[in-house]
């Protein structure tokens, strides 16, 4: 939703979804959700910041 602008991602943020997703990892033999949430971090690096448009 938020690479997609989504309008329906309200008040949703990078910030938000990364925490979330860390609370929630648990036990991850094959490192697939950090994996995740790396590319989670990555996203909000490269997010379009307001200063471009």
């Amino acid at each position: 939703m938020l690479l997609r602008d989504s309008e329906y991602k309200k008040g949703l943020t990078y910030p938000d979804i990364i925490h979330a997703a860390k609370a929630a990892k648990g036990i991850d033999h094959e490192g697939y959700r950090a994996e995740a949430i790396k590319l989670m971090e990555q996203a909000e690096l490269l997010k379009p910041s307001a200063s471009n448009d």
